[in-house]
């Protein structure tokens, strides 16, 4: 990848972790041609992805917000299914949990949204909860969302996946590169200036994640964000826990969790005012 030629590329993405390789992929896929892709560390998917926790949940607050999710599902599927280089998506499926009458309104309504994208979610009983996951106590519990096609995957072996098969498209990918200045000229998107010279573009892709904010900077934009440390730590291994157990989110104790080497690997939701107020209570 070091001795990939920079020169000029119609499309540079910013950024080799999930998102970029994904959007990379996505465009080859498309049938869009001279596709270069940079990143700053020395291997792709060195930096936030390989913190990736690696769940995939598809009930989102909007129908788009769905679909686009739904993507996500199909392209795991078919990279796991035809790639050489698997993502390693395990479709188990998830439990979204709620402990409150005002979190049991709620999942109805990602079940209305859920059913106009045409995603199957299912309302459960808690003790048909259970079932599916013997090893919880759901007494507290008021109701269940249950989405069969959820999952999770290694978040390094989605990037090798996404690169591999973008490769075969045609698209280029460097890395070791620091992406210093992006020139305009007339509104539009001229070159972006690199540790290793200058590209000529005519698009450039922001998938730079912590640090967007700094490449989107270098182009005269304020994007408005801000990084959030995130953390989730993954128990030593507890009997009776397998792969397919389905993954779980818990909105009141911000927390969500999956199997991960027959323990639990857990983390914490990022928690909004709206949640604060629901854990205090």
């Amino acid at each position: 990848m070091n001795s990939t030629l920079l020169g000029r590329a119609q499309y540079v993405i910013v950024g080799g972790g999930a998102v970029g390789c994904g959007v990379a992929y996505s465009l080859a896929e498309a049938g869009c041609k001279d596709i270069l892709l940079l990143e700053r560390a020395d291997d792709l998917g060195q930096v936030t992805t390989s913190q990736g926790a690696g769940l995939c949940g598809q009930p989102r607050d909007s129908v788009e917000r769905i679909k686009l999710a739904m993507r996500s599902v199909a392209t795991f599927r078919k990279l796991q299914r035809d790639g050489g280089s698997k993502p390693d998506w395990h479709e188990v499926g998830s439990l979204r949990i709620a402990l409150s009458d005002k979190r049991v309104t709620e999942f109805g309504t990602l079940k209305k949204f859920s059913d106009e994208a045409g995603l199957e979610t299912t309302m459960l009983e808690p003790r048909e909860a259970g079932k599916r996951w013997p090893l919880m106590n759901f007494e507290r519990v008021k109701a269940v969302l249950w989405c069969p096609s959820d999952g999770y995957m290694t978040p390094g072996c989605v990037v090798k996946a996404y690169a591999e098969a973008a490769g075969k498209m045609g698209v280029r990918f460097a890395t070791s590169v620091s992406v210093e200045g992006i020139a305009r000229e007339n509104g539009k998107v001229k070159s972006v200036q690199t540790s290793r010279g200058s590209i000529e573009c005519e698009k450039v892709i922001n998938a730079a994640g912590a640090h967007a904010y700094h490449i989107a900077k270098l182009a005269g934009l304020e994007l408005p964000i801000v990084p959030v440390r995130h953390e989730y730590f993954v128990t030593v291994p507890v009997a009776g826990l397998g792969p397919d157990l389905p993954c779980f989110r818990i909105p009141e104790l911000t927390l969500y969790g999956r199997v991960r080497d027959n323990g639990l690997l857990l983390g914490g939701i990022p928690c909004d005012n709206r949640c604060r107020q629901d854990v205090n209570s």
